[in-house]
């Protein structure tokens, strides 16, 4: 299944791009920042890939100082691949 992770560079606008995601959609979570990105902040927001577009909007209105970047995450039961997301 794919996954969309939100980085930034603080926990602070982190849990305000959730906040702001949870008043559209349930299906949005803090997650510990995977290891391979290897970003100062230890949260992300993790959200279902068919959610983009909530993302996307909310990304381009608030305009986040701290907004790092977003990645296309495939999980499996044995393994996860972690690619960059071009929006």
């Amino acid at each position: 299944m794919y996954f969309l992770i939100i980085v930034f560079k603080n926990r602070t606008d982190s849990i305000t791009f959730l906040n702001i995601v949870k008043s559209y959609t349930k299906n949005a979570k803090i997650i510990n920042t995977p290891q391979e990105l290897q970003m100062p902040c230890g949260i992300s927001i993790s959200m279902p890939i068919n959610n983009e577009n909530i993302a996307i909007d909310i990304l381009r209105r608030r305009h986040f100082s701290s907004f790092v970047g977003m990645y296309k995450m495939l999980q499996t039961n044995f393994s996860q691949k972690i690619l960059p997301y071009n929006y």
